[in-house]
C-alpha cells in the first residue's frame, strides 16, 4: 500500500501491523519514520479456519474451544484463539455478524401490530390443557388447540389501540376560588 498523503510506499506487511482499528492511528515505516493519519484500508480476505473459528465463536462464546472445533491445533487451540480475537479483521467480522444476529431476532414493530391485529380477530390458537372425564369419577388432562380467549383478544384489541392512540387521558380540572396569573418578562 501507498501512504496517500506523503506518497511513500509502505510494506503490506507494515500496513497490516499498524492498522488496528477504523480510528486514525499511525503507521511506521522501518527506515525512516512517517506517519501516514489517512486510514489505509487493507482488505484481508479471511481463511476458511478463521470464517469457522468466528462461526464457533458466536455460538459457545469460548475461543479455545472455536479454535479446536474449526481446525486448529489442540495443542496450541488456546494461543491461536486468544491470537484470532486480537485480530483486526476477525474482531470486525465478529462484531457485524453479532450485530447481523440481534436485528434478526428482534421483531420489526409492523410484526408486532400483525400479530396483535391476529390476536384481536381470533386468528391464532393457543394450546389450553382441559381436564377430560374417563369415567367412575377419573378424569385426565389433555391438550387441546382452541381459539385465543374473549380475554386475550379483549387485551389485544386494547393494545393495538393505545398503539393507534385511540385512548386520550382526559382529566377534569376544577378551579374555584381565584387562580394567580404570573406574567414575568425577562427581556
Amino acid at each position: 500500500g501507498v501512504c496517500k498523503l506523503v506518497g511513500m510506499k509502505l510494506p503490506k506487511r507494515r500496513i497490516v501491523h499498524g492498522i488496528f482499528n477504523t480510528n486514525s492511528k499511525k503507521i511506521t515505516s522501518q527506515r525512516r519514520e512517517v506517519f501516514c493519519w489517512e486510514v489505509i484500508q487493507v482488505e484481508t480476505k479471511l481463511s476458511e479456519k478463521q470464517k469457522r473459528f468466528i462461526d464457533y465463536y458466536i455460538q459457545s462464546g469460548n475461543a479455545t474451544q472455536a479454535a479446536k472445533l474449526a481446525g486448529y491445533s489442540a495443542k496450541t487451540a488456546y494461543a491461536t484463539g486468544v491470537e484470532n480475537l486480537k485480530k483486526p479483521q476477525i474482531q470486525s467480522a465478529v462484531q457485524s455478524r453479532l450485530a447481523q444476529l440481534e436485528s434478526e431476532r428482534i421483531a420489526k414493530d409492523k410484526e408486532v401490530l400483525e400479530y396483535i391485529t391476529a390476536v384481536m380477530r381470533g386468528e391464532t390458537t393457543e394450546e389450553v390443557v382441559v381436564n377430560v372425564g374417563t369415567g367412575k369419577g377419573y378424569t385426565r388432562a389433555e391438550k387441546v388447540t382452541a381459539q385465543v380467549s374473549a380475554k386475550d383478544r379483549l387485551k389485544a384489541a386494547e393494545m393495538l389501540a393505545k398503539v393507534k392512540g385511540m385512548f386520550i387521558t382526559r382529566q377534569e380540572v376544577d378551579l374555584q376560588g381565584v387562580v394567580p396569573v404570573v406574567i414575568r418578562d425577562d427581556f
